[in-house]
């Protein structure tokens, strides 16, 4: 497993500028990165039908704040999408066309992907060398409000003409 640090650039009482060097504690997360994601799905076809649900779960993730890192925690999710299709096999100029239903967020789960970091900054113990005092930027917290969230189901209902099959993959 690797490491990260932070080099802390201030200017001490003499003017001089320093540079002190924080070792990042362990267990962090590199922001918005998923803990985990999992998918499940079912496919069903016969003759000219295909038939599917899948269902995707993405685990919880952190958000920074600018230099301080792991402030907000987004919960995991879970999304269910499933289609329904039939391709017109006749050897006529409907050949190959292919007509979908599509249903997005099945369950019309309500789910935040994104949180943006806000309220007032709480920092942790400073760091003092050189003569001078340094912020932390691995210890500070504050609070969040959701940026991005989605919720609703959309239905999609869709008609690829046989050359533009692939519109309905």
């Amino acid at each position: 497993m690797g490491s990260l640090a932070a080099a802390i650039i201030g200017t001490a009482p003499s003017g001089v500028p320093s540079t002190v060097a924080v070792q990042a504690p362990s267990g962090l997360w590199v922001s918005e990165t998923p803990s985990d994601t999992e998918a499940e799905g079912v496919t069903y076809q016969q003759k000219g039908w295909d038939v599917a649900i899948f269902n995707k779960r993405v685990g919880s993730q952190w958000e920074d704040s600018g230099a301080y890192h792991n402030q907000v925690r987004d919960d995991p999710f879970t999304v269910t999408n499933a289609f329904i299709n039939y391709t017109i096999r006749n050897n006529s100029k409907f050949d190959q066309t292919k007509i979908r239903l599509s249903v997005n967020n099945l369950w019309n789960s309500h789910y935040e992907y994104s949180d943006t970091p806000g309220g007032p900054l709480v920092i942790g113990t400073p760091i003092s060398a050189n003569g001078a005092t340094y912020t932390n930027p691995f210890l500070a917290s504050t609070t969040s409000s959701p940026a991005s969230a989605r919720d609703g189901t959309c239905w999609i209902v869709q008609i690829c003409w046989r050359d533009a099959a692939s519109c309905c993959q």
